[in-house]
């Protein structure tokens, strides 16, 4: 009756095993099909962020048509960029070492953005340098037609003959009197406010100008801060890994 029992229970562990090794195995399975499956999330993100910047290389937004194409594609892919750290945060979560996780993911995110900060930066500007030729032009047009509306009224007043006439009425000799004295401070009233409005204009330009110089410098300076962080965050995770590794290689020798 032992002996009997003793076959049973080997019996029944061996069909336990087998069951549990088939189980390992499918699910072994399962998992290598899904990761085969799956893109890197390091090369999804890059290639989607390059594939911008190879559209619009430097140089290559001339018209105003393509800056706002260029600005349109970069919004749509930041959004894109967003979407995915998202998703890759929620994926970190459940893994062992999360916050390393959650710091690439990060990282990737800073990378494809400051790839597309080159062509926003460059889209605005073209545009930026187009409104201010357009001010410019509208600026010398009002000044080509007063000018040519001062040689007009000259003009008039050089042609108007001088010869003797009948003695005209005194309200008539007045008015002929006052009207020259009156017309060339209008004249030099509308120079004035002309080259007022252009001097207005050129120190617009020039704050303008500064404001887009400062700016940039303060993206740069963003971003050598970022790399900084990025270099201080690498060595950090060396560190961490190469503890790791040191403390796994020890606890074997320990046991």
């Amino acid at each position: 009756m032992t002996y009997t029992c003793r076959t049973e229970r080997k019996k029944g562990f061996a069909s336990a095993s087998r069951h549990i090794l088939l189980v390992a195995w499918i699910v072994a399975l399962h998992s290598t099909s899904a990761t085969a499956q799956q893109t890197p999330p390091e090369v999804a993100s890059k290639v989607a962020s390059t594939a911008i910047v190879e559209r619009y290389p430097a140089g290559s937004i001339k018209t105003v048509e393509t800056a706002d194409a260029a600005l349109a594609d970069v919004g749509r892919e930041r959004a894109a960029i967003e979407a995915r750290f998202s998703a890759e945060e929620q994926a970190c979560h459940p893994k062992f070492f999360t916050t390393s996780c959650v710091e690439k993911a990060k990282e990737r995110r800073r990378q494809a953005l400051a790839r597309l900060r080159k062509v926003e930066l460059e889209a605005n500007a073209f545009k930026r340098q187009d409104r201010a030729q357009e001010r410019d032009k509208a600026v010398a047009e009002r000044q080509a037609r007063a000018e040519a509306d001062r040689l007009e009224r000259e003009r008039a007043l050089q042609e108007k003959p001088s010869g003797p006439t009948d003695a005209p009425q005194p309200e008539k000799r007045n008015i002929e009197r006052s009207a020259p004295a009156v017309f060339p401070d209008r004249v030099a009233e509308h120079e004035g406010k002309m080259k007022r409005l252009q001097q207005e204009e050129q120190a617009g330009e020039k704050r303008r100008a500064e404001k887009v110089a400062d700016y940039e410098k303060k993206v740069k300076a963003a971003q050598e801060r970022q790399r900084k962080i990025a270099e201080r965050k690498a060595k950090k995770e060396a560190k961490q890994r190469a503890k790791q590794a040191s403390q796994q290689a020890i606890e074997p020798t320990g046991q």
